[in-house]
This record gives C-alpha cells, sequence and structure tokens, in this order.
C-alpha cells in the first residue's frame, strides 16, 4: 500500500486513491473487460483501442445507473 504525499503513514484499513485505482483496474482487468463488450474499445494491430468520447460517454452512464440504484 502506498503513502499519501505528505509521506505520512496510512491509517489500518485505509488505502491511498492510487491503491484503490490499482485494485480496480489492472491491465489485465481492462482487456477482459475490453474483450467481453463491457467497455467501448476496438482492438487494432494486436493492441486495444479506447475511443476517448466513447469511453467517458461510457463513464457518465455507469454513474448515472449508480446513482439510482
Amino acid at each position: 500500500m502506498g503513502k499519501p504525499a505528505g509521506g505520512a503513514a496510512i491509517e489500518p484499513g485505509w488505502i491511498t486513491a492510487e491503491d484503490v485505482v490499482d485494485r480496480l483496474l489492472s491491465i489485465k482487468r481492462l482487456k477482459r473487460l475490453a474483450s467481453t463488450c463491457v467497455l467501448p474499445a476496438v482492438r487494432r494491430d494486436g493492441q486495444w483501442m479506447f475511443r476517448r468520447n466513447d469511453l467517458e460517454a461510457w463513464i457518465r452512464e455507469q454513474s448515472q445507473t449508480s446513482r439510482v440504484e
């Protein structure tokens, strides 16, 4: 686990924003989400590509959906 910008120790039971990103979105998970069409992506020259506008629209849609639930 990381340390906050000030270098202070993190209290037990808490993690930094960077740690959250690392846990939620590993490159392996990102590729799996793309390959199963959960994320809007295309495979081009053996590499997953994400159109910024499509990804931002998907993020907005996810945040609206989570508000309703």
